[in-house]
């Protein structure tokens, strides 16, 4: 078996595995790159559910350094279903998860926010 370094014409995976074919990879890897093609493609918004609830918190404990969901819920509204909405009674926003998820969050959104700010 040639050396893959001494100009070999084989192929870099079937020089990694020499008893595979060309026939017995090319279909699972396209399959597999048609399936995340499509799960990127279409699979939209890339935040939902309990995600908008627990973001609007940690958004607005972190940047606004308040639990007021007024401009949370303006950011937001495009993938806003149910979990932040107007209380009729507080008059005020209120969002229906717990804010527990967003103290754990904090940190690294903290940073994330510091590497966006910083131009990275």
């Amino acid at each position: 078996m040639n050396d893959v370094n001494e100009g070999s014409t084989e192929e870099p995976l079937a020089a990694l595995l020499p008893g595979l074919r060309h026939q017995d990879w090319f279909a699972p890897l396209a399959l597999l790159l048609l399936c995340l093609g499509t799960l990127i493609l279409l699979d939209r918004p890339l935040i939902r559910g309990d995600g908008v609830a627990y973001l609007a918190w940690v958004d607005s404990i972190a940047l606004d350094h308040d639990v007021d969901l007024a401009n949370q819920y303006q950011r937001l509204a495009g993938v806003n279903s149910y979990q932040i909405s107007w209380n009729e009674a507080r008059q005020s926003y209120t969002n229906i998860f717990p804010f527990g998820v967003a103290f754990f969050q904090y940190p690294f959104y903290r940073l994330g926010n510091w590497f966006v700010g910083n131009g990275w």
